[in-house]
């Protein structure tokens, strides 16, 4: 296929994109089952002019002799204009407060993909694909910021744009829809329900995906493991705090949380020789909640916790731990290597009483937070599971407050699935903290220990450090 794709990005190209059968083209697509609807030549010349006339917008067209048969476009979140576009019933407003509120994205981060068509004769043909990809290969090489979200909605009957999607990488948002009102060829106006997409990409080293993310940390195996690394001590009644003095059978033995214990212990010496008593607390790399856990319980002064992880599996288990009251029931308990056991749990930590108390599904380049917000934040054993450690601690210097406190921790054990590029492995956490930007706290190795089946416990020494954004 010889077609051509060309971003438009001067009101001077418009004109030959309508002699070439835009109009037509998007009247045509948008005509058809399951949207049947109708737009005016001059509704559509409007919906292009604004596109061009504005900045913030990746307009897409593909020509075949001389004539348009592909469109797609993008539209950044904090466009000006950003509510000429039609994405949820007119007595709503898309705006940043439902962006964050209902999506957990920040808005400077985030695109809306606004428009996708082919003309019906280059259908499955791969067309739509490269358009899509070309779309998103332009906001990897414009956008400055280091991860990009882009949302976008579909008729909940158009099966073939969601599967398109889903091979792309998009995954769709649960709980999120919509019913939008437009004009149909009959002349009534009618809503349709559309549903949510969303793809998360991490331009430093690899692309990476909410749904990739799922498959590393969606396993009932990994869920176990982590369950019993953070929670033994309720689920399984352990008692086994001194772990790291005593030989251990992987067949027999489980894991206790001193890790965890621990890091709130030093987290509370080393900021009350500071004399800090933070407001606001993030987590970031949260897992099912024991750092948050020990944090809130080692500083009474919170008043705002918020957690992000990028696993549902392990949001919903960090939200049935420290939210809600119910009792916590069966829960995968780790087995042999090749799945988990399950197993009832023995006790539960009583909720956490505190009406300021969130839980999202996001990385930490998506916390739906402003700048400079929190008073302190944890990122424990997540620099080696990140594309660029780097720009992880830029992210992190960016969220915290002036003279803000981060607690950042890892066994620095680096590979090329997490993070390709070995020039961005380290050897020191230290090393990532420039001193222009921070004051240094407190150095310290703790120990923590995983056992991913029944007859393998793997021990890591994590450096933990402490630091004050200057």
């Amino acid at each position: 296929m010889n077609y051509t794709i060309i971003r438009l990005t001067k009101l001077e190209e418009l004109p030959k994109a309508f002699e070439c059968g835009l109009i037509q083209l998007y009247q045509s697509v948008f005509s058809e089952p399951p949207y049947q609807e109708y737009f005016s030549d001059d509704e559509i010349s409007e919906i292009f002019t604004s596109y061009i006339s504005i900045l913030g917008v990746v307009l897409l067209l593909a020509f075949l002799d001389n004539e348009v048969i592909g469109f797609c476009s993008a539209v950044r979140f904090v466009t000006k204009c950003f509510d000429d576009f039609e994405l949820i019933d007119k007595k709503d407003t898309f705006s940043s407060t439902y962006l964050q509120k209902s999506f957990r994205l920040n808005p400077e981060h985030t695109w809306y993909l606004d428009e996708l068509g082919v003309r019906q004769d280059q259908r499955g043909k791969g067309l739509a694909k490269h358009l899509v990809k070309t779309c998103l290969d332009t906001l990897v090489s414009t956008d400055k910021n280091a991860t990009i979200n882009i949302l976008l909605n579909t008729a909940e009957e158009n099966l073939v744009a969601q599967s398109l999607y889903q091979k792309l990488g998009f995954h769709f948002v649960e709980g999120e829809a919509v019913n939008v009102s437009q004009m149909r060829q009959d002349g009534n106006v009618q809503k349709d329900r559309r549903i949510f997409m969303l793809r998360i990409i991490n331009k430093e080293g690899e692309i990476m995906t909410m749904a990739e993310n799922k498959k590393n940390y969606t396993t009932e195996w990994q869920l176990a493991t982590y369950l019993e690394v953070e929670w033994s001590d309720f689920l399984f009644g352990n008692t086994l705090s001194d772990s790291h003095e005593k030989l251990l059978n992987p067949r027999t033995d489980r894991i206790y949380p001193n890790f965890y214990r621990r890091i709130g212990e030093l987290a509370q010496e080393w900021l009350q020789k500071n004399h800090s008593l933070p407001v606001k607390y993030l987590d970031v790399g949260g897992s099912t909640g024991r750092t948050l856990y020990e944090i809130y319980n080692s500083f009474p002064s919170l008043a705002e916790l918020v957690l992000v992880e990028p696993s549902p599996k392990f949001c919903k288990w960090a939200q049935q731990i420290l939210i809600d009251s119910e009792e916590l029931g069966y829960f995968p308990i780790v087995g042999n290597c090749d799945k988990p056991s399950y197993g009832k749990a023995v006790n539960r930590p009583d909720p956490i009483r505190l009406k300021e108390l969130y839980i999202y599904e996001a990385f930490a380049e998506s916390v739906p937070r402003p700048a400079n917000y929190f008073d302190l934040i944890t990122c424990l054993n997540v620099a080696d599971h990140h594309p660029n450690p780097k720009t992880l601690v830029q992210t992190l210097y960016d969220l915290l407050s002036p003279n803000g406190y981060l607690i950042f921790a890892s066994p620095m054990d680096f590979n090329e699935i997490y993070t390709p590029d070995k020039e961005r492995w380290v050897s020191n956490l230290n090393i990532l903290f420039p001193n222009e930007l921070w004051k240094s706290i407190g150095d310290n190795d703790v120990f923590y220990d995983f056992r991913p089946h029944c007859r393998k416990w793997i021990r890591f020494s994590s450096q933990v450090v402490a630091k004050q954004k200057r």
